[in-house]
């Protein structure tokens, strides 16, 4: 039996529209982030959740309390939905590093190693053992993720078996939702990039 999963990335925060790297940077929801978060939460009552996962990360811990309180759920956080660690990229904004080549280099290329952020196949096999719960059905349907967007974009890549690297052709912006079924052998992207109500998405990293 597939299991349902809906994936949300966390509501905006003033780093965000301002275009800083989050990184696991400890940064609240602003005003319009919660509001995105109510709105996915008023859109997912009615699915009425099984359970409800999320980065430790406090953006995506507030989204997901913000949703589990209109479900009439707990939360409980797992290390694998995790945003990327930055080091000394955190905080600052693709002008700031403009003159950076090894920012250049990663941007061309995923694969790119640098000190200064975690490396893609580390991301790829903490969310690829992920899937692989979901797929024997270890968790109780309907699973929300909460979560980041180079962690989400890759799940939604690995889920669909594309060659490693393309995770960045995908759209997930700032609260919104993208719904799947994950099955032992097939799953099935049946809504990408869903913005309950015409929220705007925000802008920036993560």
């Amino acid at each position: 039996m597939a299991t349902q999963v809906v994936l949300v990335r966390h509501g905006v925060t003033d780093w965000n529209e301002q275009g800083r790297l989050l990184g696991r940077s400890d940064i609240p929801l602003n005003q319009r982030g919660r509001a995105q978060a109510e709105a996915v939460g008023l859109a997912l009552r009615d699915l009425a959740p099984g359970e409800i996962i999320s980065s430790p990360q406090r953006r995506t811990l507030e989204t997901a309390q913000i949703i589990a309180g209109l479900c009439k759920r707990e939360v409980r956080t797992d290390d694998r939905l995790a945003e990327v660690w930055l080091r000394a990229w955190q905080g600052k904004t693709f002008a700031d590093l403009h003159e950076d080549p090894d920012v250049h280099a990663y941007l061309r290329d995923p694969f790119h190693h640098s000190e200064e952020i975690e490396p893609y196949e580390s991301v790829r096999q903490r969310i690829s053992s992920l899937i692989g719960d979901l797929r024997d059905g270890r968790h109780a349907a309907p699973v929300v993720l909460v979560s980041h967007g180079d962690p989400l974009r890759t799940f939604i890549a690995e889920m669909l078996g594309l060659p490693a690297g393309q995770f960045r052709g995908f759209s997930v912006d700032n609260g919104s939702a993208t719904t799947a079924r994950i099955g032992r052998r097939k799953c099935h992207l049946q809504q990408l990039n869903w913005l309950p109500h015409g929220l705007n998405a925000g802008s920036g990293s993560s």
